[in-house]
């Protein structure tokens, strides 16, 4: 996305970059998340 003022934007070209930001963010949080979770089982296995 451009710089610009904001009444120069298109709404559903925000709508869609929002949720494709939101999207990636979630993806990451699940990578974060499982490999935690992983992470836990391994250690718990091994102790």
């Amino acid at each position: 996305m451009e710089a610009g003022p904001l009444k120069d934007l298109d709404p559903e070209k925000l709508k869609n970059e929002i949720r494709r930001w939101a999207k990636a963010v979630v993806a990451y949080a699940r990578q974060l998340s499982f490999g935690a979770v992983d992470s836990l089982i391994r250690s718990v296995r091994w102790a």
